[in-house]
């Protein structure tokens, strides 16, 4: 993870450019996202609160939970303003409302989940009630009839309005869709009047009653259903279960291609997991909840880990566990030979759980001996300074014998606080990571980039005792142009980066390229995973985030060495695990892991329909090397 100067500064000039022009430029999309308060999170317009306010909260989603109690109401609403009025409801090609609830103890008769949109002519009102959804059909307000059977109380639900201008011989007309399925039309002779009042987004509590109601999203956005701004949930996913992986160039492996199966996990916005197998053998899988952060303007961040488990190898999946007790983001975890689970993260500067402030951000590690259900966690810091801005972490630990002889097994750690090699340190633990050693300094051969040496980076110890280290190279920075490396397309940002291996021969005292210049992989190519196989072959997972070179779209990739790491080649037996993004990358980020059967279990992420991410697990086999018995 890194902020370059020249990004900020174009990003800040693009913000205030954006807020001086808030009346003149007419917005695409209004909402409000997950746990934020709706009065302050959007420009151009914030929500005004009538009544008691909503609290955040999280369940399966985040959520904004109204509960006004029986004698109180509560909610939102935007009304008038340029941005509501002429950038979205008198857009030409219509509008898309969406509201994704949860709702329950709805009183009889009382209007307590409301849902709202007010244009020029009409009302259009959406309700929920304990056995289903309503709407205004006889043209006078507040007068429901029922649209759909559902109990509303038992999962996140997506109500969507979408405004058809062209419906009705012209008149316009809105459909009314749950969860992607149409359910209703509703003419503008059904939908009560506007009486000039107005433009208005309105949801929540308007009524006297004791319900509660959690809303994930609200999202008003110009252009039909499919158009953009419209929100991601309403998007019929394509069934990739049995996609296959390919093979470029096949040599050793015999084959084009080979059969897996796909596995969706979470929600749309999950992004960039990883996977291990605990000791008790059940797999623990791990992704960050991006909680909408990049989709809207000025909204802090509430990133925090998610878990899937699966007790049959990665063959079926557990319920999505949002831990919101675990903050931070891009979590990695290593299991150790005694069960121990460590587990590496940082957190943004922009995050509401941030403990350092002044929008800086840092590392941390979390620590478990239960399997993941309960964690401890500290920040990567210097004994003079627990919370070390810009600190960062390989992604994972190693274990191996204590060079001292005690018989015990050494954790190690890389460590580093912003570029240079001066404040480099491998930690080292010899109680699974309860206490670390921090003095140890390592030489890197005077390391000095965007990343440090240990940043966006892992450690593989191979079975000679020689540690392999993946470095992160910058693509502004002195080490990114190599004579060996040739460049395809054009760099993006830090999606143009690429990686460098290192070898140490003693332990992690000393580094060196490995090779003439450490070149691994290609320009985009990086978040290197290694894998030592059943057969004793070396697997390594990386990810194509941008310049692709082998004709495929970005996604995850592996390659082979049949020589624990001596070796590499990138262009045959060329395994494409995911490909799925076709444009802007979708982090894919994961590892890959071995079961007791032999199968292989891969986990990434990709960008699908909608500009949103999603994330798969992915259980395959590789056929037998050559020469080995049956």
């Amino acid at each position: 993870m890194k902020v370059k100067p020249s990004v900020r500064v174009k990003a800040i000039t693009a913000f205030l450019l954006a807020s001086l022009c808030v009346e003149s430029i007419a917005a695409a999309v209004l909402g409000t996202y997950g746990r934020t308060n709706p009065t302050t999170n959007v420009v151009p317009n914030n929500f005004e609160l009538l009544g008691t306010p909503g609290s955040g909260g999280i369940d399966t989603e985040a959520h904004l939970r109204i509960a006004a109690g029986d004698s109180a109401f509560g909610n939102y609403k935007i009304v008038g303003g340029l941005a509501l009025r002429q950038g979205i409801l008198a857009n030409p090609k219509g509008w898309t409302a969406s509201f994704r609830v949860k709702a329950g103890a709805i009183s009889d008769g009382k209007r307590e989940v409301n849902m709202e949109v007010r244009d020029d002519k009409n009302n259009w009102l959406m309700y929920l009630f304990n056995d289903g959804l309503y709407a205004d059909l006889s043209g006078a307000e507040f007068v429901p009839a029922k649209i759909f059977d559902l109990d509303p109380s038992t999962d996140y639900h997506t109500y969507q309005m979408v405004m058809d201008p062209d419906g009705d011989n012209g008149k316009g007309h809105v459909t009314v869709y749950v969860d992607a399925e149409a359910v209703a039309t509703i003419t503008r002779t059904q939908a009560p009047k506007s009486m000039g009042h107005s433009a208005l987004l309105r949801f929540g509590d308007l009524d006297f009653g004791d319900s509660w109601s959690n809303y994930a999203f609200v999202e008003v956005a110009g252009g039909g259903r499919g158009e953009s701004g419209q929100h991601p949930f309403i998007v019929e996913q394509r069934d990739t279960s049995t996609l296959p992986i390919k093979v470029l160039h096949p040599q050793r492996l015999g084959t084009s291609q080979l059969p897996a199966h796909r596995t969706p996990l979470g929600k749309p916005g999950d992004y960039k997991p990883w996977i291990i197998q605990c000791k008790n053998g059940e797999l623990l899988a791990v992704a960050m909840d991006a909680d909408y952060s990049v989709a809207v303007p000025r909204k802090p961040y509430y990133n925090h880990a998610l878990f899937w488990r699966s007790t049959d190898g990665g063959k079926t999946w557990g319920p999505r566990e949002a831990r919101v007790d675990l903050a931070g983001k891009e979590f990695a975890i290593t299991c150790l030979s005694d069960g121990t689970l460590l587990m590496t993260a940082h957190i943004m500067g922009q995050d509401v759980n941030n403990k350092l402030g002044g929008g800086r951000w840092y590392s941390k590690i979390f620590r478990s001996t239960d399997h993941g259900r309960t964690w401890s966690e500290a920040p990567i810091g210097w004994d003079d300074e627990p919370i070390v801005h810009e600190g960062a972490s390989d992604r994972n630990v190693v274990e191996m014998p204590d060079p001292g002889g005690s018989g015990k097994m050494t954790v190690v750690l890389g460590v580093c606080k912003g570029r240079t090699a001066e404040h480099t340190r491998l930690w080292r633990s010899w109680d699974s990571g309860m206490t670390w050693d921090k003095t140890f300094k390592p030489d890197t051969q005077g390391w000095d980039d965007v990343d440090g040496f240990f940043s966006n980076s892992v450690i593989y110890r191979m079975a000679s005792g020689r540690l392999l280290h993946t470095v992160r190279v910058d693509d502004d920075g002195p080490y990114y142009k190599v004579p060996d490396l040739r460049k395809t397309g054009s760099q993006t940002g830090d999606s143009s980066d690429r990686t460098m291996l290192w070898v140490s021969d003693d332990n992690g005292a000393t580094w060196n390229r490995h090779g003439k210049y450490g070149t691994f992989g290609g320009f985009g190519e990086m978040y290197f995973r290694f894998l030592r196989l059943k057969d004793e072959r070396l697997l390594c997972t990386f990810t194509v985030r941008s310049m692709s070179t082998d004709g495929q779209p970005m996604g995850l990739r592996a390659v082979l060495s049949y020589d624990d790491g001596q070796t590499w080649n990138f262009d045959n037996d060329r395994l494409v695990l995911e490909y799925q993004t076709p444009g802007r990358n979708g982090g894919h980020f994961g590892n890959t892991i071995q079961v007791e059967d032999g199968s292989l279990v891969s986990i990434y992420s990709y960008r699908g329909p909608g500009g949103y991410t999603h994330v798969e697990a992915m259980r395959w086999r590789l056929p037998e090397p050559p020469g080995s018995s049956p």
